[in-house]
């Protein structure tokens, strides 16, 4: 069992919320002469990356004294969401962002029998290997421009017309730095896995990306969320990539970027995130969970990227006790979770770029497969 930075005797599972006067959010303090550890713990109904920005936000115009920069929150008593995926009325001439379509990936959907193989697989592999780590890696800044500038080099030979183009420069293909880090250190997953090399070529390796949902739910019909109103509940949905085991790891990098990133586009339109949503609502309130898509053999990989949270932006100078005003950001940052009912194994995690413009990513692997990182990155040097 791996550990984390929930405080001793902090909550862990639902029920140490339910049956306690617990708050929704706890902040544990570690102070030293020269640094202070600072932990928050809550449910991910509470908060997601971008609302802890907005929290974090919040905190330091508190701290600075410009309470007029705190914006205004939804309560408790009112969900803005409640009607997202909900059938779309026809009455009258309805904006043709909010017109009905079907998902996407609703053919990849999985049935019970796909489900439960792919379940038995899950429970398998955590079997024989109960050990799991919890870490972070840093890609520096001079390595990563060489990714991006190899990832964008790569779509030389790609047909133009299945490339998502630059909004400024439409004649230039656009590649993310999410993108190209989420495919690299996804990639540095699968293949550090201790028996990739019985995998069949065959196997599907799926890529689910995670989409913050607050700024299409304000500019699209109908508008669910006002811009000067924060919303701090959970507000994500994925976008998924489907490869084979060996496209996966034989296709150069700026190829599986943009397969990702022209997935993503077509995935997260305001019709795809209302089909999605009317697919996973009946779906919950049957079974408790989403539906699955994709092969019963599938590794399955989120990647999320916590980047536009402003993690390592955040300047806590005005807390610091004594002398002039400092800045005083973080040097360190991580994220750890734990869920009920799916692994959290080879998801990868981006805490974001720091300020010396390296990149933070981590991972929930075996020891078996982080040995197979540190392979890859002294490879880097």
């Amino acid at each position: 069992m791996r550990k984390t930075f929930i405080p001793q005797g902090g909550p862990s599972v639902l029920a140490d919320w339910l049956y306690s006067d617990r708050a929704l959010l706890t902040v544990n303090f570690v102070s030293f002469t020269d640094a202070t550890l600072v932990t928050l713990t809550w449910m991910h109904i509470f908060l997601d990356a971008m609302a802890q920005k907005k929290l974090l936000d919040a905190w330091v115009a508190a701290l600075e004294g410009r309470e007029d920069d705190i914006p205004e929150f939804y309560g408790a008593d009112f969900n803005p969401l409640e009607t997202l995926g909900e059938p779309v009325q026809n009455s009258g001439k309805i904006a043709e962002d909010t017109k009905e379509e079907p998902y996407i990936l609703a053919p990849k959907k999985m049935n019970l029998w796909k489900i439960f193989r792919f379940v038995i697989n899950m429970i398998w592999s955590l079997l024989i290997d109960r050990v799991e780590e919890a870490r972070i890696a840093i890609i520096p800044a001079p390595v990563f421009a060489d990714l991006k500038a190899q990832a964008l080099r790569d779509l030389s030979s790609v047909p133009s017309s299945t490339l998502v183009k630059h909004n400024s420069d439409p004649s230039k293909p656009f590649l993310s730095d999410s993108d190209v880090l989420g495919a690299w250190w996804i990639r540095q997953i699968v293949t550090a896995q201790p028996n990739s090399s019985s995998f069949s070529p065959t196997k599907t390796i799926q890529i689910m990306n995670v989409f913050d949902m607050r700024d299409i739910l304000t500019k699209t019909t109908p508008a669910l969320l006002h811009p000067n109103t924060a919303f701090i509940g959970n507000c994500n949905i994925v976008s998924s990539s489907f490869f084979s085991f060996r496209d996966f790891i034989t296709l150069p990098l700026g190829r599986i970027a943009a397969r990702i990133r022209s997935d993503l586009v077509a995935q997260t339109t305001r019709a795809q995130v209302d089909a999605n949503m009317r697919l996973i609502r009946p779906s919950m309130l049957k079974s408790g969970y989403p539906p699955l898509y994709g092969e019963a053999d599938m590794m399955y990989c989120p990647f999320s990227n916590w980047h536009k949270g402003n993690v390592f932006e955040t300047d806590f100078g005005a807390a610091v006790v004594g002398g002039e005003r400092v800045v005083a950001k973080p040097t360190y940052a991580s994220a750890d979770g734990k869920s009920v009912g799916i692994s959290m194994r080879n998801t990868g995690t981006c805490m974001g770029r720091d300020s010396n413009g390296h990149w933070w990513v981590g991972s929930v692997m075996t020891p078996a497969a982080w040995a197979g990182v540190e392979k890859a990155f002294q490879a880097l040097r």
